[in-house]
């Protein structure tokens, strides 16, 4: 694997109306910052004034976090944030975005056909690369970078890069600092595996989710909380395989655990098949309506994509409904130390069913096709009364069994 260390003496420095950055990485190697026609630019900036207004990126992502200082950031019209060291801040780069507070900070800069992740690491964090992908790592102190075959020391200040990877990678770091030690900064084409909601880290999931963009969204969410709930019934399941005293229900546990990951397949998926269907409206609703033509067009793909995101939610709520009678078999048939567990995947059930629906309520609204609201609106409130009475029912179980 080809990697390229980046000496800090080499970063390239440019003025600005808040101080000085640090170009460190520039991708393609031929484009150039002023022209703004590079795909993904990784740098450092020393800010010292405050209320400088932040360059103009439109088309452009940015993730930012401080490295020395605190930053409290103000997107007009969006959002104020304070961040603290090793904090990170995503925001859209045509924003009016300005920040209080003298600090020197690491950046990550992606086009709209890209994604990216900016990420500080710990002492024998590791973080798992796909092909296809670009990443580099800023040590913030002396570092190792290791991987399966190899290993590489990195002085305080540099940043190496590996853009070549063909195969899926785990790096790990071995430094002195108890703190973090490296920013990893890796960015990748939109539709490779990294764009997967289902696959990003928890902190991450939650803070796109806290931001200001669409999606992910309720529907989204709604599956996740499905799968966890799966999960949760699979795990009371393998706590009661082999176990004393539980020797009458162990086929029967064998078989909703077959069928449990199944239905957590299915939902992991379903997270950003919510996402990928939202798009799809919006991209309807970005349609040309300068004529007559052009607007019954448009009309007629909004109300099609609009289908199709209820559909998603509804197969969410009717996978998340199938939880429900493995939640009861594992609370009572399954490990009884493990009874609250199956107690929450049944309440997680519930929150998954529910607010799936809710998202095909509100898209029932704008359909203008008669037969499909009514047939979806009719499977809607059955799927409704059914995870009310089981949710009602297994809490029930699991309350007398707590009181007993």
């Amino acid at each position: 694997m080809q990697y390229q260390i980046i000496k800090r003496e080499d970063f390239i420095v440019h003025r600005w109306s808040g101080g000085t950055t640090s170009e460190i990485f520039l991708f393609p190697p031929s484009s150039c910052w002023e022209k703004k026609d590079f795909q993904i630019r990784i740098s450092s900036a020393d800010c010292r004034v405050d209320g400088a207004p932040y360059s103009d990126f439109t088309g452009f992502t940015r993730h930012i976090l401080p490295l020395r200082g605190s930053m409290h950031m103000f997107h007009e019209g969006h959002h104020e944030v304070l961040l603290n060291p090793f904090d990170v801040d995503i925001f859209d780069g045509s924003w009016n975005t300005h920040h209080i507070g003298k600090a020197v900070d690491f950046n990550l800069l992606y086009s709209e056909n890209w994604t990216g992740r900016l990420k500080p690491l710990l002492q024998n964090e590791s973080i798992k690369i796909e092909k296809s992908g670009i990443i580099g790592f800023y040590a913030v102190e002396g570092a190792e970078i290791l991987s399966r075959d190899f290993s590489v020391e990195v002085p305080a200040g540099d940043f190496i890069v590996f853009n070549d990877i063909n195969e899926a990678t785990v790096f790990s770091i071995k430094a002195a600092l108890h703190g973090p030690c490296v920013i990893a900064a890796a960015a990748f084409p939109k539709g490779s595996s990294h764009m997967r909601l289902s696959s990003m880290p928890v902190d991450e999931f939650c803070a796109l989710t806290a931001s200001d963009a669409p999606a992910p969204g309720g529907g989204s969410v709604s599956a996740l909380c499905g799968s966890l709930a799966a999960a949760l019934a699979e795990m009371v399941g393998n706590l009661t395989l082999g176990r004393r005293g539980c020797e009458d229900a162990q086929e029967s546990i064998r078989e909703a655990l077959a069928e449990l990951e199944e239905i957590r397949t299915i939902l992991l998926k379903a997270i950003d098949e919510d996402s990928e269907s939202f798009n799809g409206f919006m991209t309807a609703l970005k349609m040309p309506k300068n004529t007559e033509e052009e607007k019954a067009l448009r009309k007629t793909a909004m109300s099609q994509a609009l289908k199709t995101a209820s559909l998603v939610p509804l197969k969410v709520a009717g996978q998340s409904v199938r939880i429900f009678k493995f939640s009861r078999l594992m609370l009572e048939r399954g490990n009884k130390n493990a009874a609250t567990d199956a107690m929450v995947s049944a309440l997680a059930a519930r929150t998954a069913a529910i607010g799936a629906l809710l998202n095909v309520r509100i898209n029932l609204r704008s359909i203008h096709d008669p037969e499909f609201v009514r047939t979806t609106l009719e499977e809607v409130l059955r799927l409704e009364t059914l995870t009310n009475e089981q949710e009602k029912e297994i809490t029930e179980i699991g309350y007398q069994l707590l009181n007993q």
